[in-house]
């Protein structure tokens, strides 16, 4: 099959390519570069484009470019869809906005209007760039609206670069609004990055917003980075969900934040988030982690966490098995908001770290119910703070918000002789908690006065300030270890295990 060489000049140039394949480079000026149709029409009635397999490079300048076509119709729209070919999309110099497919706007309603995607290859290379695995879908009024990923593949390059692993679906009102994510792999390279693995999804006023993850694998490369494995829905008056892929996210170098899911903004009305069961390294730097997300929701919404495997890496980090979140008013909605830990595996790693097994819920004047998963929380290296279950807060009376209730999980604190100077904050032998000590550490080197409870006669144990402190690594003949549990002073064998 022939291939189409098409060139622009120095200046600003609007290049469109054919149905076949096409090699189509801007050069230098900021350019407009579409691989195979460019449709402005007042009616848009069954408008579609369909892509061939294209190679699009921007050149010098602050370009534009779209691996497929766009779509603009001024009226009502059915079936306006950009349908993608598994295009090559590189940047070049300049701050570049790149779509993997392509782009529909319609300025007033339609169904079935939305981009298609295909497996595509995108660099943005130098400068600050803007990037689209699949494309943009934009209408001020839809019943229906759509972005289907592939399995693309994106590199930021220098600069720091937002991407979006699916894309961006946005409505004014109403309709149904889907970002349905794909497997990616997305590599933000130098700079401080903003990555969502998969999009955004916002609708201002009623109708349904909703994000399907893909199992993505993100790496952060240089910067400070901010990471999630999913992306954000918002909704102001109807029903957001967000379901998380399975994704593995990296930070690497700089002071990164990770969240394994998203977030979803509902507001006062009933919001899902389901998270993926995801991995989170923070690498070097001092990171935040979240196992899932953030969320802003009514009462009746529903959060499920996903079993979550974070490693803090060097640094002063903050990791959060699950995520956080803020139950507004319930006068929209009766029931209580209720948050569900996951199973989660935390290592902090060097660094004095904070790790937290489920996260904490905020309910103001509404009921918030928080139940924790069963965490394994490693401290590792450094002074570490260890808290397994979760926090429910608010503001306001009892009266306000009667159902709010903490439940914890069976928890598992595992430490070495040789670890630093480590806090238990909320150990519960009701709830099942158990701490793990590892090496040359038995019960008999912990109880020597042998009276079955860690107490003040023995020999490597101290009570003070209603906490047991035990001194792991004289205990086990040498080391620096060191475990406070706060709020306990009848430890017993039951309470251990010895690994």
């Amino acid at each position: 099959m022939a291939i189409f060489d098409i060139r622009g000049t120095n200046a600003a140039d609007l290049l469109v390519g054919t149905r076949v394949p096409n090699l189509i480079m801007g050069l230098g000026g900021g350019d407009t570069l579409i691989g195979d149709g460019d449709r402005v029409v007042a009616d848009a009635l069954g408008a579609r484009v369909t892509g061939g397999r294209d190679v699009v490079r921007g050149g010098a300048g602050s370009d534009a470019i779209l691996g497929d076509g766009r779509i603009v119709a001024g009226s009502d729209a059915p079936e306006a869809r950009v349908i993608g070919a598994a295009d090559v999309l590189r940047g070049e110099s300049g701050a570049d906005t790149l779509h993997g497919d392509g782009a529909v706007e319609v300025y007033a309603s339609g169904t079935g209007v939305g981009v298609t995607g295909a497996a595509d290859r995108i660099s943005g290379d130098a400068g600050d760039d803007v990037i689209y695995g699949e494309g943009t879908a934009r209408a001020t009024a839809v019943t229906d609206l759509e972005i289907l990923g592939a399995r693309d593949w994106i590199s930021g390059g220098a600069g720091n670069d937002l991407i979006h692993g699916e894309g961006v679906a946005s409505a004014g009102i109403g309709g149904s609004l889907l970002i349905g994510g794909a497997a990616d792999v997305i590599l933000g390279g130098a700079g401080n990055d903003t990555v969502l693995g998969d999009g955004a999804v916002s609708s201002a006023n009623y109708g349904d917003a909703e994000l399907r993850g893909g199992d993505d694998l993100v790496d952060g490369g240089g910067g400070s980075d901010q990471i999630w494995g999913d992306g954000t829905v918002e909704n102001g008056w109807s029903f957001p969900r967000l379901t998380g892929g399975a994704d593995t996210l990296n930070g690497g170098e700089g002071d990164d934040f990770l969240g394994g899911d998203g977030t979803i903004r509902a507001g006062r009305v009933v919001g899902t988030l389901t998270g993926g069961d995801d991995r989170l390294s923070g690498g070097a730097g001092d990171d935040t982690l979240h196992g899932d997300g953030t969320s802003s929701i009514g009462g009746g919404s529903v959060l499920e966490g996903g079993d979550d495997w974070l490693s803090g890496g060097a640094g002063r980090d903050l990791l959060v098995g699950d995520g956080t979140a803020l139950a507004s008013p319930a006068g929209f909605h009766s029931a209580a908001a209720t948050f569900t830990g996951g199973d989660d595996t935390l290592l902090g790693g060097a660094g004095a770290d904070e790790l937290r097994g489920d996260g904490w819920a905020t309910g103001n004047y509404g009921a918030a119910l928080l139940t924790g998963g069963d965490d394994r929380l490693v401290g590792g290296a450094g002074d570490d703070v260890l808290i397994g279950d979760g926090t429910v807060s608010g503001e306001g009376t009892s009266e306000s918000y009667p159902n709010r209730v903490l439940e914890g999980g069976a928890d598992v604190f595992v430490f070495g002789s040789a670890d630093g100077r480590d806090r238990i904050e909320d150990f519960r032998a009701a709830d099942g908690d158990r701490i793990e000590l590892t090496g040359r550490l038995d019960w008999d080197d912990l109880d020597d006065d042998g009276d079955g409870v860690l107490d003040a006669g023995d020999t490597h144990v101290a009570i003070t300030g209603g906490a047991t402190v035990i001194e792991l690594g004289a205990a086990a003949g040498g080391g620096s270890g060191e475990l406070t549990v706060a709020g306990v002073t009848t430890l017993t064998e039951a309470n251990f295990l010895f690994a």
